[in-house]
């Protein structure tokens, strides 16, 4: 409940056998919610607004092979059941689906694996970066990911939207920018395998704002990182995706920049260094439609 995915807890599922991993968690989850009633609501005056938040509960529905969905649930009355129907649409970019990843850099530090971006879970992350050497101080805009789609017919698939995450430990070197590219298998003989190096073959669907993960002092918060979706723009017939990021937090927002302290034995610059080539993201999710919830289309702003 709520609109977070990683670092929440799971409260409800439609898995018989599982239990809540919570604090002092004894009993298995089901797929019964109880929860306070809410309704109209109004402002302060006794002015009521059409879409004041008193109005609806936020949820989160994760399931392996279709990705996160954000949805609300409006005007629950007291004593009222109300069974929630929720169509989940496939995310071609799951492993659970068959998804495959390549990198162009190694992962480094802890639970940083290429997996990690195709997992339907924003709370692991994979680190684009070099191996931390003199030599290899690549800038975070030459980081990519290619993702083979999973269960695509040969002639490929129409993308919808990208959902993307930045939710990261150390915020500053989260991802803030991306572009993202579409190419299908065979069509280009130049680019035969839709090798991410090679940019024939390969359309630009998405050119994501500089601010695609806001991010303002004192610190990029999780509001800003978490789980948020992009428009394709065009939709090519695809069988893999290119994801390039642009910047991390620090090279893409100038109020980050600089020493930021006025400790003379410590340069908090973040430009220099490996954290020039740093940009962890936590999931990448690929869809050709759109999510429903009792038959209306869920907001995926």
């Amino acid at each position: 409940m709520g609109d977070y995915s990683a670092r929440a807890t799971q409260i409800a599922d439609t898995n018989t056998s599982t239990v809540s991993d919570s604090t002092n968690a004894t009993s298995n989850l089901d797929n019964v919610v109880p929860i306070v009633p809410n309704g109209a609501g109004s402002l302060a005056g006794g002015t009521t607004e059409a879409n004041n938040r008193w109005q609806y509960y936020n949820f989160v529905a994760v399931a392996p092979g279709y990705g996160i969905t954000r949805f609300r649930v409006k005007n629950l009355g007291p004593g009222e059941v109300r069974n929630i129907t929720i169509h989940l649409p496939t995310n071609y970019a799951s492993a659970t689906q068959g998804a495959t990843v390549t990198t162009d850099a190694p992962a480094t530090g802890t639970n940083v694996t290429p997996a990690n971006l195709i997992d339907d879970n924003e709370g692991t992350s994979n680190t684009q970066s070099c191996t931390p050497t003199a030599t290899c101080l690549a800038p975070v805009n030459t980081r990519l990911v290619v993702i083979q789609l999973a269960n695509v017919p040969a002639r490929g698939i129409e993308i919808n939207r990208l959902g993307v995450s930045a939710i990261f430990n150390s915020r500053f070197v989260g991802l803030r920018s991306f572009d993202a590219y579409t190419c299908k298998a065979g069509k280009v003989a130049a680019n035969p395998t839709c090798d991410g190096s090679i940019d024939a073959g390969w359309t630009k669907i998405i050119t994501g704002p500089v601010d695609s993960f806001p991010g303002a002092n004192p610190r990029p918060g999780t509001q800003d990182e978490s789980l948020r979706y992009f428009t394709s723009s065009p939709q090519p017939l695809a069988t893999h995706v290119k994801f390039v990021a642009t910047n991390n937090q620090c090279t893409g927002q100038p109020s980050f920049q600089g020493d930021q302290d006025l400790d003379p034995n410590n340069n908090a610059e973040r430009r220099t260094g490996i954290r020039r080539s740093e940009v962890p993201t936590a999931e990448i999710e690929v869809f050709a439609t759109k999510p429903t919830a009792d038959g209306t289309l869920v907001s995926t702003g």
